[in-house]
């Protein structure tokens, strides 16, 4: 994994527990990194990398996240992503 990307909550300046998502527990996100943690109810962890502010404010504030989060992040191959495994 590359130098100073986050990998724990508490490298994160923005944290949003997800309340309505049978699948997303926790959202993440670095704004200076560009970099987002999606944490699954499942205990798997992936980072994506070059999300924009504008996408995590649109995802955390979407009526269903977990919706959002397939629409925008998981069907958009512009959101390369590295697997945690269980944080």
């Amino acid at each position: 994994m590359a130098k100073n990307i986050p990998v724990s909550l508490s490298d994160f300046s923005r944290v949003t527990k997800i309340s309505d998502s049978e699948n997303l527990e926790v959202l993440a996100y670095d704004p200076e990194k560009n970099v987002m943690l999606a944490m699954f109810v499942s205990g798997g962890s992936y980072l994506y990398h070059n999300v924009e502010p504008s996408i995590f404010g649109t995802l955390v504030a979407a009526k269903s996240v977990g919706t959002a989060f397939i629409s925008l992040i998981r069907n958009n191959a512009k959101y390369r992503f590295t697997s945690l495994g269980t944080l």
